[in-house]
């Protein structure tokens, strides 16, 4: 994907991850819990979209079609046999000789039932030249005779912190490729969202501003021309889409401006808060809200329900995020730029709240009256500006 001069490596190592279930033999392990069913559902079922073949030791196939619901994926593509009840080894490979000719993959789920059987290796080994297979385990199988022979190995990983809840992806062994795909982030609810690490989305092309709705003084041509990118020799200076914008505040009055400038920005804007009729009131529709609490999305579920709604819009704003630490922003962030490349993101801080400078591109701090940019990507030549608003419009000034 291209946007101005830049093209996004991180969106290759999430297409360099997937490739690797797309040939060969393939083992996927991690503790109970941690995403791994789901995250094979995604990719075969939503993403290379094969017809394949799922074998499930552990659970029934009523219980594979809840998940893919509850996760909205069409797994059409996906044929469930379901081996629970019955002894696994001779059962699986009846299973799959007699089917394996009709698909384009297998999936083998729940294989620790299987035990440590080198002969069942050594069959899905040899399938494997002509069919790629995916085997799923719970549990740390880097000394199994399966690891000897698969072509991939891959570890998923659940850790809860104070901060939020974290999946993480770390690719072990790749046969015959360079070690390109590096731990990425994994969020499971409504939705699956693979995020990947430092996600950055920075372009040439700058947010442009509606200049009916901001009024400058007599005579600040050069500086309007720099805010909307409109000086050639200074490509970048104004707020590239897919910046990180901290807005630092301790007068909630100073906070009407804000709005009011934000909403001026061309494109589609939304505002993820709890205080909606605020916001209303103060701005009507510059912005679609969405209704969350901040500090509820170091939950899995809340995060998972914004990822859902961000895809089209080139600005999103989420207040109190003096809520989340310095790791849970930077996670919201990259996740929210993992669903839409475009994106401009802002976090709004409140009373004095340290803001972690090293994750954000811009940092504005608004006191009433006057806006300071703490921080630029380049040297900003106007750091202090006056502001003010008149009914709906913004007047920017500089001394």
């Amino acid at each position: 994907m291209m946007i101005g001069t830049h093209h996004f490596t991180e969106e290759r190592v999430v297409s360099d991850f997937i490739d690797l279930f797309r040939e060969g033999l393939s083992l996927i392990y991690g503790r109970p819990g941690s995403g791994k069913t789901s995250l094979m559902l995604y990719i075969f079922g939503s993403v290379l979209k094969r017809r394949t073949l799922w074998v499930s030791l552990y659970e029934t196939r009523e219980q594979i079609a809840r998940e893919t619901a509850a996760l909205g994926l069409n797994a059409d593509n996906v044929d469930v046999v379901d081996l629970v009840a019955v002894s696994p080894k001779e059962a699986l490979v009846d299973a799959v000789v007699d089917r394996i000719h009709r698909y384009d993959a297998l999936v083998v789920d729940g294989v620790n039932a299987l035990g440590s059987h080198r002969e069942i290796s050594a069959v899905l080994h040899r399938m494997a030249r002509n069919v790629p297979i995916t085997v799923i385990g719970e549990r740390d199988l880097k000394e199994s005779p399966l690891a000897y022979v698969a072509d991939n190995i891959v570890e998923v990983t659940h850790v809860l912190k104070g901060s939020g809840q974290y999946r993480y992806i770390r690719v072990l062994k790749s046969r015959g490729r360079s070690p390109t795909v590096p731990a990425l982030g994994l969020i499971i609810g409504r939705s699956v969202v693979l995020v990947p690490p430092k996600v950055r989305r920075m372009s040439d092309e700058v947010l442009s501003l509606d200049m009916d709705r901001v009024r400058f003084p007599r005579g600040a041509e050069n500086f309007v021309s720099l805010l909307t990118g409109n000086i050639p020799w200074m490509r970048g200076v104004g707020m590239g889409k897919g910046s990180r914008v901290a807005v630092e505040f301790s007068d909630v009055g100073a906070l009407r401006p804000m709005i009011l400038l934000g909403g001026a920005f061309r494109g589609r804007k939304l505002v993820v808060t709890e205080y909606v009729d605020a916001l209303k009131a103060v701005c009507g529709d510059c912005f679609d809200i969405m209704r969350i609490d901040p500090a509820l999305l170091k939950y899995e579920a809340n995060l998972s329900e914004l990822l859902r709604g961000v895809h089209r819009y080139d600005l999103v704003v989420v207040t109190g995020a003096e809520r989340l630490d310095e790791e849970r922003a930077g996670w919201v962030m990259d996740s929210i730029s993992s669903v839409n490349w475009y994106s401009s993101l802002c976090l709004t801080y409140w009373n004095g709240k340290s803001v972690p400078e090293e994750i954000f591109d811009w940092i504005v701090r608004v006191e009433p009256g006057t806006l300071e940019v703490v921080k630029a990507p380049l040297p900003f030549p106007w750091r202090q500006m006056h502001i003010s608003t008149t009914n709906n419009e913004v007047t920017l000034d500089y001394d």
